[in-house]
């Protein structure tokens, strides 16, 4: 009961910040599969390029995906990929709560700091996705001042780590693609592993999730823990919030070292918020804070915690 309670206060907060939002329509951007949306009357099919109104639901089949964008934009502002119906108010409050609070940038920089390697600290600066740095900030340079383009090509995924780390996510995924035609059926798997980070990184929900699933983790493999926390930003990232959550806690805390852990307690309260299990998120952002106090991650954690903005 407490629990029910809990998550029905969540949907009406969120409800109510919906209400606060510009109306503004959305537009079908990419389609794949069956889908079907519903504002007053009956259920139709989504087409691309169809109009939907902030008050519509829209109901995904399995296997199905859907991209709407803002009029006049040419990005995707919101990706569905698990079956099931949203209400677009829902998803656009919970979407605007999420970046208010900072709560995508500290999980970006945070999942940065993993793929970069163990030992390795972001500033703020790196890891924000979709609102990422423009890369004529950045320009097209590696940790060491060379062009990525005339970069030693020993090694691309080392390469492609150090860019991720300066959150060039472009400039990762140009040196992986072009390295994977030679790649061994290993290493091409690896490549195709952070190729999705990279992509996800970038914003790139779809494009993350195609190079992803040519990448079939195996227990031996040093980034298989990795793989689990991309899965569940890709849920996440989606609003399949059950969905990650029960991801991340099949997969336990116990194989997340120092350097992992508080990404996953990090990314296991993003999805306990929005699931509604409020006492769940505390205790995770807990955790968070324990382990990094003085980092992005952990400043955010205690600032959700606090329930401060």
């Amino acid at each position: 009961m407490k629990r029910a309670w809990m998550a029905a206060a969540l949907v009406a907060g969120l409800a109510a910040a919906a209400a606060r939002l510009p109306a503004q329509s959305l537009v079908v951007l990419y389609l794949e599969g069956s889908a079907a949306q519903r504002t007053d009357g009956a259920w139709a099919p989504l087409s691309i390029g169809d109009e939907l109104s902030p008050g519509a639901s829209v109901r995904l089949e399995k296997l199905a995906l859907v991209q709407l964008r803002t009029p006049g934009s040419a990005i995707a502002a919101i990706t569905l990929t698990q079956p099931g119906t949203y209400a677009l108010r829902t998803v656009l409050a919970s979407s605007a709560s999420l970046r208010s609070t900072g709560a995508l940038r500290a999980a970006a920089i945070g999942f940065s700091r993993v793929l970069s390697g163990a030992g390795t600290r972001m500033d703020a600066v790196g890891g924000v996705r979709t609102e990422n740095v423009p890369v004529e900030d950045l320009g097209d340079l590696g940790v060491d001042g060379t062009s990525s383009t005339e970069a030693p090509a020993t090694d691309p995924i080392a390469s492609a780590r150090e860019l991720i780390a300066n959150a060039d996510y472009p400039g990762a995924a140009r040196i992986l693609h072009g390295a994977l035609p030679s790649a061994s059926a290993d290493r091409a798997r690896e490549m195709s592993f952070y190729l999705a980070s990279a992509l996800e990184l970038d914003g790139d929900v779809r494009g993350a999730m195609a190079a992803l699933r040519a990448a079939p983790p195996r227990g031996s493999d040093d980034w298989a823990l990795d793989a689990t926390l991309l899965g569940a930003r890709l849920l996440e990232d989606s609003f399949a919030w059950a969905q990650a959550r029960d991801l991340l806690v099949k997969a336990g805390a116990a194989g997340a070292d120092s350097e992992r852990a508080p990404t996953y307690f990090f990314l296991l309260a993003l999805a306990y918020r929005g699931t509604g299990e409020r006492s769940e998120e505390a205790a995770a952002l807990d955790r968070v804070f324990a382990l990094d106090p003085s980092s992005e991650l952990g400043r955010t954690a205690y600032r959700l915690r606090q329930g401060a903005p």
